[in-house]
């Protein structure tokens, strides 16, 4: 009798979540309750290309499969409450020695390099670099004063962008920073970076993504890379360049003294060396645990609006040197602050302990029309303009999951401004960091056009040497993160190059 109870309680558990996944979906897909986001893209394991025998069934049976496996595991039940509460209980568990024997395998690896530094040969100095860029700070009216300064400084200004500061030599950290490993996978490696300098008060605490391949695991792709831009650029002269990498938590000096074993520093110094002279490089200056803070979200692997404001600055400034009649805008920072929500290294660690707010920058911009990238299946659907004044009313999503950052900017597939007389177009290569910057960028242009990482899958036939050509492209702005830009280490940062 007892085993009968036990294969009725179980058959029917089994039954009622069989029902209640698809059940959820059904419900969300008519509106009646909020999609919850918990940060699991689940992708097709295998494409049969075209032409192969079967390959329009055999393709189709596998997005059934892929379409099943992403009922039960994004729309199960209290799939977020579990799973967040079981990953927080684990991860308080292993901090204590995870921790230790973090701290321990730094101690060593900093203790190696500073003996092997001391036993080669000194090198004659490096020039260090110019890092008196305009620094984005933390209210409208400081930002607006840095844009004003930025805008101020005359076009003749030195060209130090190829000018590489020496790195400097891995420090042992301060106790009050560590960094805790939280779980890792096949792709990424997840960590929490904790700053008590002056106890809880003063906490500063956030996640970082680091991929999981080393510097040797990565240098071949990092080439290869290096080798195509720096022939892209050089194949039509009369084409400016621009290159502004988003600086990742692995291309720092802070990863050098909190994850010695996880620093790229090296590779993104070279990067910067190795390009073609012509090409015009800028960064994000990450110099310290608050620039980290502040300008990225805490919970999310994406730049905030301070972060990508910094960037609307330097990307000004470069295209000046090309173009004296540029004037650089004055943003007004639009904060949000009953937004909070769980960005996408939270999601995709099941964390819940600390969130992100939001805000946005606003610029005065001529009239001008988008149009949308339709190859793309995430990303808002509205105008930076049409999104502030749903967001100003109250109209947005309340759910703790809901991305904020990509679903408010529009990835744009060209952007015009009619009134704009200039002679010259803009081709933007982007990827999810680059829409903030879309039409203001395109503002200093006739016509601009975007490729973004996903949207040349529509486009297997077009390269961007014909974009360039047909378009009549006079610049070309390179704006991804490090890790698709320098170590091309998803393989689609420059997806559509002959």
């Amino acid at each position: 009798m007892r085993n009968k109870v036990f294969l009725f309680v179980f058959c029917g558990l089994i039954l009622l979540v069989m029902i209640a996944a698809p059940l959820n979906l059904a419900l969300t897909n008519a509106g009646v309750v909020e999609k919850t986001n918990v940060g699991n893209v689940i992708e097709v394991e295998k494409v049969y290309e075209e032409g192969a025998f079967g390959a329009k069934l055999l393709n189709g049976i596998e997005e059934a499969k892929r379409g099943v496996r992403e009922v039960y595991t994004n729309y199960l039940p209290f799939y977020v409450g579990v799973t967040s509460a079981a990953k927080e209980m684990t991860s308080a568990m292993n901090r204590p020695v995870s921790g230790f024997l973090m701290d321990q395998g730094n101690r060593i690896l900093l203790e190696s390099r500073a003996s092997s530094d001391s036993a080669a040969p000194d090198a004659a100095p490096e020039t260090p670099a110019d890092t008196t860029a305009a620094p984005v700070t933390d209210t409208a009216e400081q930002t607006a004063e840095v844009t004003e300064k930025a805008a101020e400084t005359p076009v003749t200004e030195a060209v130090t962008e190829k000018e590489t500061a020496a790195p400097e030599e891995p420090k042992a950290p301060e106790p009050a920073t560590k960094a805790v490993y939280i779980e890792g996978d096949s792709r990424h490696r997840y960590y929490e970076i904790i700053s008590e300098p002056d106890g809880k008060r003063d906490r500063i605490d956030f996640y970082v993504r680091i991929p999981a391949e080393d510097v040797d695991e990565v240098r071949p792709a990092f080439e290869e890379q290096l080798k195509n831009i720096n022939r892209f650029a050089a194949a039509d002269t009369g084409v400016n360049w621009y290159v502004f990498p988003v600086t990742c938590f692995e291309d720092t000096a802070l990863c050098d003294e909190l994850l010695p074993s996880e620093s790229k520093r090296v590779l993104f110094e070279e990067f910067r060396t190795r390009l073609d002279p012509r090409i015009q490089f800028d960064c994000v200056e990450i110099s310290s645990i608050e620039d980290k803070n502040e300008k990225y979200f805490r919970t999310d692997h994406h730049w905030n609006v301070y972060g990508y404001t910094e960037a609307y600055i330097k990307i000004a400034r470069m295209m000046r040197k090309n173009y004296s009649d540029i004037e650089m805008y004055v943003p007004e920072i639009r904060r949000f602050d009953d937004v909070k929500f769980l960005g996408s290294n939270a999601l995709a660690i099941s964390s819940r302990k600390i969130y992100d707010t939001f805000a946005v920058a606003l610029y005065p911009l001529p009239p001008h029309t988008v149009v949308r990238e339709d190859n793309v299946g995430y990303g808002g659907t509205e105008t930076l303009d049409e999104s502030l004044r749903r967001y100003e009313s109250g109209q947005y999503e309340r759910s703790e999951s809901y991305p904020h950052y990509i679903s408010y900017q529009m990835i744009c597939r060209q952007v015009d401004y009619p009134e704009n007389k200039t002679g010259r177009n803009l081709l933007i290569i982007g990827d999810s960091y680059s829409p903030p910057l879309h039409e203001v960028l395109a503002s200093y242009f006739d016509h601009t056009y975007i490729r973004y990482v996903d949207s040349n899958d529509g486009l297997s036939d077009t390269t961007y040497e014909d974009l360039i050509k047909e378009y009549g492209i006079t610049d070309v702005l390179l704006l991804e993160m490090s890790d698709r830009v320098i170590y091309d280490y998803y393989g689609d940062s420059l997806k559509g190059i002959r």
